[in-house]
């Protein structure tokens, strides 16, 4: 490369020194034929204008063929300049679609439909089951828009998988019965898998999850007309899974285990019974 580079460069001198050779020599040739120095050569004479013109004729052709080479070099250095872009838009773009090869997106067309695939990934769950239930619509449970056998049948559901792997629940308690319901069943049915803990109530709309084996995110929007989905993506779940252990770090405990903490649950129907007088 440095070997290529020195060539061009001696080039591009010899040719810049032919050209101002040239230019010289029709310079001197013009004065000479000016003061009449050449009168005394006939044959040279007559044919001064002639090679005042030749000179000038290679000058110009010089520099068209310059500006002609200079254009050629800026158009391949646009051009290798537009593939390399194309390289990297073209690598980025593969990069993504590689990194999102293996995603698996789920919708569901309802709540119903949504809680129908809950009960079964839950029963399927094989190592733990991390839930969220802090939104103010209460989307999780019991805000499916649910029958009364679907209800009963994620209550079983839970009796029987929280007997083999854990269950860890994240509430907000709004001013609705049905939550503080929930956290009496729970209380008393005082399954040994089962463990939750709270936050206090906050007016900021929050984003309620399900993470079956920190494999699949089960996502319940509590928006008008956006619907409920599941992915399943190593790196998407991670960071739901990361996000979950940061909120279970720093909530209240409730229960934790067969262990109930029986002061926060007090703290919590006391204000709900004083809410609803």
């Amino acid at each position: 490369m440095n070997k290529d580079h020195s060539l061009s460069s001696w080039i591009n001198h010899f040719e810049i020194w032919i050209l101002g050779a040239t230019a010289l020599i029709a310079i001197f040739i013009t004065l000479l034929d000016f003061v009449g120095a050449l009168d005394s050569i006939p044959w040279l004479r007559d044919r001064i204008p002639v090679l005042v013109l030749l000179f000038v004729g290679l000058i110009a052709t010089y520099i068209v063929l310059e500006r002609r080479n200079q254009l050629q070099t800026m158009h391949q250095d646009l051009l290798d300049k537009t593939e390399n872009i194309l390289k990297v838009q073209t690598s980025s773009t593969e990069s993504i679609i590689n990194a999102l090869q293996g995603v698996k997106v789920k919708n569901f067309e309802s709540d119903a439909a949504c809680l129908e695939y809950i009960n079964m990934r839950v029963a399927q769950a094989k190592r733990q089951v991390d839930d969220i239930s802090w939104s103010a619509e209460e989307k999780i449970t019991p805000g499916l828009d649910r029958t009364k056998p679907l209800d009963n049948e994620y209550r079983e559901v839970l009796s029987r998988l929280t007997q083999k792997i854990p269950f860890r629940e994240i509430f907000i308690f709004h001013d609705k019965s049905e939550r503080i319901q929930k956290l009496r069943n729970r209380v008393s049915d005082n399954w040994p898998g089962y463990s939750c803990v709270y936050f206090e109530d906050t007016e900021i709309p929050l984003f309620q999850f399900m993470i079956i084996d920190q494999e699949e995110v089960i996502i319940l929007s509590a928006l008008p007309n956006v619907r409920n989905l599941s992915i399943r993506h190593p790196d998407i779940v991670r960071l739901f899974v990361e996000y979950y252990e940061l909120l279970w770090q720093n909530g209240r405990k409730l229960k934790i285990g067969k262990t109930i903490y029986w002061k926060e649950v007090e703290k919590i129907l006391t204000k709900a019974k004083t809410a609803s007088l």
